[in-house]
Order: structure tokens, then C-alpha cells, then sequence
């Protein structure tokens, strides 16, 4: 499965612990982040990329590395997460490496993954959250659309504290109104093979290697 923009792939995490592992261990792009550890255990890094490898293969979340499409190099994650195909709900998620901040990478991929949740997997709510300092972040929801719903208080405890939380959200028809000249995906691939099966590639040279920690 395969999502490209104009500058992106965003595709299944396979062997990229090398990869993300440099760019999650910084203290910078974790500060703002839920549930994650500073400094990052390398081994756990490998332990939830096959968890989320699983979590795709039962088509409980959508969990993509963004790579660039200059020199195929993963240089984040943009995820659904908690779908709901009941509900037909997901919540959106994403990091980016620092040294890739500032160029519109992340804008460009919650683009695409929200145009994605919505055309491609019928999908009726996408929402997100997100703590009150960064702005950086709430920035990124509202140029895909998703608008301030409401504050959580204090659901994020890290080291400096415990965080307010700001909600996002954008329903359908919203979508429809705010993107109808707008379309950021330039193609997708292997989407109904995973939506029938769960198979994520064909290419078992992809998948983790059978000796990981």
C-alpha cells in the first residue's frame, strides 16, 4: 500500500528502526508527544513497529512512515489511528524529525491522510489532539481542515507537568465543503488489497527481519 504527494510516499513502516530511531530519540520532537519516553529504547522502537505492523494487518490502524520521495528516506510517521469502522471514525496522529520541520512535510501528509480517511475508506470524523504549547501542531489541523472543538484539562502528564489538551475535528461534509477544488494524494496503491486482506505488500524482502530484538 502506497500514498504519494508531491513530495512524499507515505507507505507501511518496514525496516526503518535506523531510520526513525535517530529522529524519535530527541528530546525536541518527543516533548510534545503522548506516551513517549525520553530517552527512546531502541529495542522498544522495533517492539511497536511490529505492533503496529499487526495493528494494520487487522485494519485497526493505518500507521504510514513518511518518506521523501527524493532519496526514499523515512522521515516520520503520519497515522489513523483507533478505527472505528462502526463508527467510521479515526483519530489522527504524526512526528516529524526535526531537522525536517519547517518545510510543509507535515502539512502535506495530515493533507493527504485526512483526503485518504475520507475518499478512500468512507470514513465519517477524523479528529486529533494535541497539547496547548504546541502551536506548531494545531497550526498543521487547521490547514486540513479540522477545526477547534474544546480543551481538555490536564489529560497529558510529562515531566514539566501536567498539559491541557486542545480537541480537533472535521466531519464529511465539512471535508467536502473545505476540500472540494482541493486534492493533495497524487495516487494510491494496494488499498483494496489491504481493505479485503489485510496484506500489506507483496514484497516479503519488507517485512522485519525474523532476528530483531
Amino acid at each position: 500500500m502506497k500514498l504519494e504527494t508531491t513530495r512524499l510516499v507515505m507507505r507501511p513502516i518496514r525496516e526503518d528502526a535506523s531510520f526513525l530511531y535517530p529522529l524519535i530519540n530527541d528530546a525536541e520532537v518527543v516533548l510534545n508527544l503522548r506516551d513517549v519516553p525520553h530517552p527512546y529504547p531502541e529495542n522498544q522502537l522495533i517492539k511497536w513497529i511490529r505492533a503496529v505492523r499487526q495493528s494494520m494487518a487487522e485494519k485497526s490502524a493505518l500507521e504510514m512512515a513518511i518518506v521523501l520521495r527524493e532519496n526514499n528516506r523515512p522521515i516520520g510517521i503520519c497515522a489513523l489511528n483507533h478505527l472505528d469502522w462502526s463508527l467510521k471514525s479515526a483519530e489522527l496522529g504524526y512526528w516529524l524529525g526535526r531537522q525536517y520541520w519547517a518545510h510543509g512535510y507535515m502539512t502535506e501528509s495530515v493533507r493527504a491522510i485526512v483526503q485518504f480517511g475520507f475518499v478512500y475508506l468512507g470514513l465519517e470524523r477524523i479528529y486529533a489532539h494535541c497539547i496547548t504549547r504546541n502551536i506548531a501542531s494545531a497550526r498543521v489541523l487547521r490547514k486540513a481542515g479540522l477545526k477547534y472543538e474544546g480543551l481538555s484539562e490536564h489529560p497529558v502528564e510529562k515531566a514539566e507537568g501536567l498539559f491541557d489538551v486542545m480537541r480537533f475535528g472535521i466531519v464529511k461534509f465539512e471535508y467536502q465543503a473545505y476540500h472540494e477544488s482541493k486534492l493533495w494524494l497524487q495516487s494510491v496503491d494496494g488499498i483494496q488489497e489491504w481493505l479485503a486482506t489485510g496484506v500489506l505488500e507483496t514484497d516479503e524482502n519488507q517485512e522485519l527481519p525474523h532476528d530483531a530484538p
